[in-house]
């Protein structure tokens, strides 16, 4: 299986066209989510997205009044992102257990269908614990454990799933992840739990209409 740098440095422009093509028209509940989030943060608090892709929720942040950055591993989608943010020094190379920012620097970190691309989770956990402030912030939104265990069962691959999206126009790859993969005893270490929500998502394939979202927010302890 290749790594989430690998997938999108290969196919990151169809990626970035067909998402925004998909959602012209549509309601994305993931960012429905996220606007809620900022909606309640003090204006200036330093915010960081990880998997920034092409910047679109960076762009967003920094219309909302907040001192937004993004990270991303793909040179590809971080050039993306530059077409739409002017400054450069707002996105960076990095991933989740490489964030490029010195110890407690942001209010809120987050990421979007970026956080299950890993493997192996406890480590990021640590190194967004470190880039946090205390009481900071944290919002993942991944893929649900239950629609990841549905796709295991579907093509008898335990190691990887894969999922079409925006009608079949874009494949990506993932390992999959148990409920207790994210809600480790590392993660309760760290974080306190404050909300936790789910939805079908309308951007993957989905006939059994199975919870494909999951979406938490915790704050640094």
């Amino acid at each position: 299986m290749q790594n989430a740098n690998e997938q999108y440095s290969q196919m990151g422009d169809a990626y970035a066209s067909h998402q925004k093509e998909f959602f012209a028209n549509k309601k994305d509940w993931t960012r429905e989510r996220l606007d809620e989030v900022l909606n309640k943060l003090p204006k200036g608090a330093a915010v960081l997205d990880v998997g920034c892709g092409a910047g679109a929720d960076v762009a967003t942040a920094l219309e909302k009044g907040f001192d937004s950055y993004g990270i991303d591993p793909s040179e590809t989608m971080r050039n993306l992102a530059l077409e739409t943010i002017t400054e450069p020094k707002r996105i960076s190379e990095g991933d989740y257990k490489h964030i490029p920012f010195s110890d407690r620097t942001f209010d809120l970190v987050f990421g979007r269908y970026s956080f299950h691309y890993l493997r192996e989770l406890d480590g990021a956990y640590r190194e967004l614990s470190r880039a946090l402030k205390p009481g900071g912030m944290l919002v993942l939104i991944v893929s649900h454990p239950t629609y990841d265990d549905f796709k295991v069962l579907e093509s008898g691959d335990k190691g990887a799933i894969s999922v079409k999206l925006y009608d079949g126009k874009v494949t990506v790859t993932y390992p999959p992840h148990r409920l207790s993969d994210y809600f480790s005893s590392t993660f309760f270490d760290l974080f306190d739990l404050q909300d936790i929500g789910e939805s079908e998502s309308i951007d993957a394939e989905n006939p059994h209409k199975l919870p494909e979202t999951l979406y938490f927010k915790a704050i640094k302890r």
